[in-house]
């Protein structure tokens, strides 16, 4: 990396301006791409999530409808006089519809035209049937030998559906959906038959089949197995979230089934134990965003080679003066105080050129006047610093940001100044010794997420503070001691991940500010020392942070120390309320 920077160092001007502009735009047409892939994306996947709920809602609606006309019309049909007095006398052979009958069960089909048959069975599992149309023809299974059979049975009367008991001569391509139900005695509630009601799939789901549907969106309906019985799709798999999905409330998710995303949408029939499920694939989105990238990908060529072109012959306008004003400085260094003489405007090239044969003149008391000052600038900056802040901490941290830089984690590096200046501008708050608790939170936290860059996975921290006391004002930078201590005095000797929690609460009256970790721990002699001031090593300010707040708040018994050897170390501030100011 060290390589890398010196070659770029060694560039000349007009090489190092065209490297800038490039790898300004490169990143910029990145990001862009990356953006509107990501923002086109969702947005598309959200549209087509919005409408495979509404597909799923629409086609459970329907299912509903479907099935409260068909619970409707068979309440009426085994409350029907005619019907309960002919399952009443029923005999163990089969005996012929009355006419009566007859007509008031096809008057009931008329009022529903979408029953494909209607199918009585008496107690003796005699069959009485009626069909839709005198062309229908249909066969079937004895449903009575079927192991479902046993659930209509318990559901005492109410409604179960099933698919294909029967199958249609005339529409061999489609799925009967039945609807099945006990008849029972009006009078003894005993069952005296069975009711089979059959309704085609097109008619079922209130749709005709290969038509109504949009291409993009697939429709499957599930039975109480979670089989397939209806679909329009192509492939039939469904994720075991949806299967396992118990709610009415519609379920969606995007899932890749075969390399290829869906997006599934799910309704839930809890009555029947059916669910329908919505499907549409991405593949055309997905197919479209590579098709933009394509575009985006020739006008990125195009702008790099406007943009290195227009580089070009910004650096050289640059440059040339510039090379001028070079071998006037060569000439300075050997005592030949010559001006510069060249043609130029009055842009900041022509005032360089101007302020620079003026400087000449006066460079030898100017560079003397310039050492004196920098030389009392550095030394009041340096007197500020060492006030204010720990310099090996800032140097490590800039380290740290460098590192981060040449690695091109640039969005690491952001954040890491952007913590430091935080940290830096909490802890001088304008010259004031008092914060308050949320911004002392604040500090101590910066601290600790700039130490994560630097020391990776070697701790985690969290906080706990007491929104009563958040807005309290206390002594500034008394717990960042704290975590300095237990970054490197607990965690890091033990060469494993470690964890700090710090807490704000309200504790016996007063303000309790606390550092715990799971680090070394001290044994008690150690602890003994510190609180004593008998201590030598500074343990990061500890030491001098408990003399501040001593002094501060007049209060000996300010600091407790729970810790012992492997078992980590709670350091804990008692602050008292009424000293806040």
């Amino acid at each position: 990396m060290e390589k890398v920077k010196q070659c770029f160092l060694d560039l000349k001007l007009n090489r190092k301006i065209c490297a800038i502009y490039f790898v300004v735009l490169a990143s910029f047409l990145c990001f862009f791409a990356g953006y509107y892939n990501f923002k086109v994306m969702e947005n598309s996947t959200q549209k087509i999530k919005q409408y495979s709920r509404q597909m799923a809602d629409v086609s459970k609606n329907s299912m509903e409808g479907t099935l409260t006309n068909l619970n409707n019309i068979s309440k009426m049909l085994i409350a029907n006089t005619s019907v309960q007095t002919f399952l009443k006398s029923a005999q163990n052979q089969n005996m012929a519809w009355s006419k009566d009958i007859m007509t008031q069960i096809i008057s009931y089909m008329d009022i529903y035209s979408v029953v494909r048959s209607i199918t009585i069975y008496d107690k003796y599992e005699n069959q009485y049937g009626i069909l839709n149309s005198r062309n229908d023809k249909k066969s079937g299974e004895d449903i009575f030998r079927q192991l479902w059979f046993q659930e209509v049975r318990e559901a005492k009367g109410k409604a179960r559906i099933k698919s294909n008991l029967y199958y249609y001569e005339d529409y061999p391509e489609e799925n009967v959906i039945s609807l099945i139900r006990i008849i029972n005695d009006l009078d003894t509630q005993k069952p005296i038959g069975v009711l089979v009601m059959d309704v085609l799939e097109s008619q079922f789901m209130g749709y005709t089949s290969g038509s109504g549907i949009e291409s993009d969106i697939e429709i499957l309906v599930l039975d109480d197995q979670n089989q397939v019985v209806i679909s329009n799709a192509e492939i039939e798999k469904v994720p075991d979230e949806i299967l396992d999905n118990q709610s009415e409330d519609i379920m969606t998710l995007t899932k890749k089934i075969e390399d290829e995303k869906f997006v599934f949408s799910s309704c839930y029939l809890e009555d029947y134990q059916w669910r329908v499920v919505s499907m549409s694939s991405l593949k055309k989105i997905e197919d479209e965003n590579r098709q933009a990238n394509s575009s985006l990908f020739i006008m990125a060529l195009l702008t790099s080679a406007i943009f290195v072109m227009a580089s070009m012959i910004i650096s050289r306008s640059i440059t040339s003066p510039i090379n001028k004003l070079i071998i006037s400085i060569n000439r300075v260094k050997r005592g030949e105080l010559t001006k510069v003489n060249m043609h130029t405007g009055r842009d900041e090239i022509g005032i360089l050129k101007e302020s620079y044969n003026e400087m000449l003149t006066e460079i030898e008391k100017l560079i003397q006047k310039v050492v004196v000052t920098e030389q009392e600038s550095r030394k009041y900056e340096l007197n500020a610093v060492y006030e204010q802040i720990k310099p090996h901490f800032l140097y490590n941290t800039l380290d740290t940001i460098g590192y981060l830089i040449l690695a091109e984690e640039n969005e690491k590096a952001y954040t890491a100044i952007e913590n430091l200046g935080s940290y830096y501008r909490a802890s001088l708050s304008h010259g004031s010794q008092m914060v308050t608790v949320q911004e002392e939170i604040k500090i101590v936290t910066d601290y600790l997420d700039i130490q994560k860059l630097r020391y990776g996975e070697v701790f985690v921290y969290c906080t706990d503070i007491d929104g009563e006391i958040a807005h309290k004002n206390i002594l500034k930078l008394i717990l960042q001691p704290l975590a300095e201590n237990a970054l490197y005095h607990g965690i890091r000797p033990m060469g494993m991940e470690g964890h700090i929690i710090i807490r704000a609460k309200m504790e016996e009256g007063c303000i309790c500010l606390s550092v715990e970790d799971d680090g070394m721990g001290m044994d008690p002699e150690k602890i003994e020392s510190i609180l004593n001031r008998r201590e030598k090593e500074n343990h990061f300010g500890l030491r001098g942070t408990i003399e501040r707040i001593r002094i501060f708040y007049g209060k000996r018994d300010c600091c407790r120390i729970e810790s012992s050897k492997n078992s980590g170390t709670k350091i804990s501030f008692y602050l008292p309320v009424e000293a806040n100011r």
